[in-house]
């Protein structure tokens, strides 16, 4: 059998590159709404793969989430809210990719949504002085680009 070279890496994003707690960013919206926890989790998921799969703009997705939560929040706490899912950054991880983009092509497939993106970038800018995610890889696809989620 003979072994070839590795050429490529293909990376998630969540729990992979960043640090996540789905459940702390549901404890959080379960704080603004009146919704039993089984109904806001169903409500959320079912919307966040729309707007993963680019079936809304970043504006109709916030009208939509606070609508079927019950929200009285602006835009701002709203982003805060959907962006306390990402909970760190670790610069490990960081440095390691731009050590190994020297040597591979590095691909990210990620189910993902443009305010997370723009908050990650936002991120990346302040600790790394890297302008977007993008920049870090390859070619980066995201599933709002794609209109498609993997399973």
């Amino acid at each position: 059998m003979e072994f070839t070279t590795i050429k490529n890496l293909l990376f998630d994003l969540g729990a992979v590159i960043v640090e996540i707690d789905v459940d702390a960013a549901f404890n959080r919206f379960l704080s603004y709404s009146n919704l039993e926890k089984d109904v806001l989790f169903e409500k959320i998921h079912h919307l966040n793969e729309q707007f993963e799969r680019d079936e809304m703009s970043r504006d109709e997705f916030r009208k939509n989430i606070k609508n079927e939560l019950g929200l009285s929040i602006d835009d701002i706490l709203l982003d805060q809210l959907w962006n306390s899912v990402i909970t760190y950054l670790p610069p490990a991880r960081i440095e390691k990719l731009i050590l190994l983009k020297e040597k591979y092509k590095l691909y990210l497939l990620s189910n993902t949504n443009r305010i997370h993106i723009d908050f990650m970038h936002e991120m990346l800018s302040k600790q790394f002085n890297i302008n977007k995610l993008d920049d870090l890889f390859t070619i980066a696809f995201y599933s709002y680009d794609l209109k498609l989620r993997k399973p």
